[in-house]
């Protein structure tokens, strides 16, 4: 729950810091729902723990009868718009960067330092593959703890 939050909350505060640079009405489109998608991504899911399952039970004892929601299905597309969201806020301030007048290499150089962060996104795609690799793997306990390891 406090990661989704925390995502949601992190990504727009990034993308509401973009928005205080002097730029394009598309840039500033582009920012917005880029927010969107990333808030109305991780807010549902802060939730979604609470009702995957009827009764809740059945999330972790399979002998108890009920009904649950395609879980994986849940994972694989919450890491997948995660992973997006990612990699366009990491190049969004190359569309800010690109028409200044500067010399390329110093415009270069800033495009790296901004860069960094993709970090952040190669942790994503790597907790995503993660997610992936452990949908048919019988043994939850082994490849939840992979997943985990990288949230």
């Amino acid at each position: 729950m406090t990661y989704n939050f925390a995502t949601a909350f992190i990504k727009a505060s990034i993308l509401k810091y973009y928005l205080r640079f002097p730029s394009n009405v598309g840039f500033r489109i582009a920012t917005y729902f880029t927010m969107f998608v990333a808030v109305s991504n991780s807010l549902p899911q802060a939730f979604a723990w609470s009702y995957l399952c009827t009764p809740m039970a059945k999330y972790w004892d399979f002998m108890v009868e009920g009904k649950c929601i395609d879980i994986d299905s849940l994972y694989v597309v919450g890491a997948s718009v995660n992973v997006a969201t990612d990699i366009i806020i990491l190049l969004l301030p190359i569309w800010l960067l690109w028409p200044l007048r500067l010399p390329t290499l110093q415009k270069v150089a800033l495009t790296l330092t901004l860069m960094t962060g993709g970090f952040v996104c190669a942790v994503s795609i790597v907790r995503l593959q993660a997610i992936t690799s452990g949908l048919y793997d019988p043994d939850i306990t082994k490849h939840y703890v992979i997943n985990l390891t990288w949230w």
